[in-house]
């Protein structure tokens, strides 16, 4: 018996909720969010790929800049 109050209690509530233009709009807007959280810093690369930076090391110890030196890229 009890179980069966449990059951349509969390039906109703589970159906309010999802009614709600809000939750309509955040499982719509969230996907697309996180999409273009993910696209963006693959675009900005490759549109700033020309841009060259020169970097100045100063390594006193001399262990850190011969390892730079011998990379094309960091």
């Amino acid at each position: 018996m009890a179980n069966s109050k449990i059951g349509i209690i969390i039906t109703r509530e589970f159906n309010e909720r999802v009614r709600k233009k809000s939750f309509i709009v955040t499982t719509i807007l969230m996907p697309v969010l996180m999409i273009g959280l993910m696209v963006a810093p693959a675009l900005i690369m490759r549109y700033s790929q020309g841009e060259t930076r020169h970097i100045s090391v100063i390594d006193e110890s001399g262990v850190i800049a011969p390892r730079l030196e011998s990379s094309e890229e960091v």
